[in-house]
């Protein structure tokens, strides 16, 4: 669509540029409407959670078309879109391809872990990751020993380029509607200073997971830490 109004513009084809521009708001349109209604913001990615398929996009909005239900014709398409976008976000984004077979690469890890201590942790305040908007609650000790960690076992058969750098924390929130994030952090901030229970919390145990989609992973292998060896981190 922008090379076509580009164009448009270069060859002063005002005509057609208007062609385009009222093509592309008839598509657009419902779509970023629905999304802003629905989300709070243009990306449709919560829309995944809900199971959404883009093949399932035409048939749904076409039944709605035949019984005239318009909204509902138009809820159909953008839930498509949504999926697509996301789909392709997916298959996009960098993806952490493991060379062996899952029992391999458990035994592999297993054996890198077997002199690793457990760790003591200790839970800071809430934080926001600024790129994704995802609420967190960071670390106020032990994050210098989960770096080492990951260090040790971010190599080899376990390398790979990640899109952001390692960055300890507990996630609170996240893929949730724009419009709620001051409301989500300050609630987050009033819990968590009524808190009187524990903050801190001993690692003993790595899971090894296989991202299924989105939202949800599969445990391949679960791997105890010595606690015989327990590294203090206060």
């Amino acid at each position: 669509v922008p090379v076509l109004a580009c164009i448009c513009i270069f060859h002063r084809r005002w005509r057609d540029l208007c062609v385009v521009l009222a093509i592309v708001a008839l598509l657009a349109g419902p779509w970023y409407v629905r999304n802003l209604t629905r989300y709070g913001t243009i990306s449709g990615m919560q829309e995944t959670r809900d199971g959404a398929q883009p093949s399932n996009a035409l048939p749904d909005a076409l039944r709605a078309v035949r019984l005239r239900a318009v909204p509902a014709a138009i809820d159909a398409y953008a839930r498509g879109v949504n999926a697509w976008i996301a789909l392709r976000g997916r298959r996009a984004a960098p993806e952490f391809l493991l060379l062996g077979a899952p029992e391999d690469l458990s035994a592999d890890l297993a054996r890198r872990l077997q002199k690793t201590a457990a760790l003591d942790i200790g839970i800071g305040e809430i934080e926001i990751f600024p790129a994704t908007s995802v609420v967190y609650l960071g670390l106020e000790t032990g994050g210098e020993a989960l770096n080492r960690l990951h260090e040790q076992l971010a190599r080899d058969t376990f390398a790979a380029d990640e899109p952001y750098p390692f960055h300890p924390h507990i996630t609170l929130a996240q893929e949730f509607p724009a419009a709620q994030l001051e409301e989500l952090v300050a609630r987050a901030a009033i819990l968590w200073k009524e808190w009187k229970k524990e903050r801190r919390f001993v690692v003993d145990r790595l899971s090894f997971v296989r991202g299924v989609d989105l939202s949800n992973w599969e445990i391949l292998s679960e791997h105890e830490l010595n606690r015989s060896q327990f590294l203090k981190t206060a």
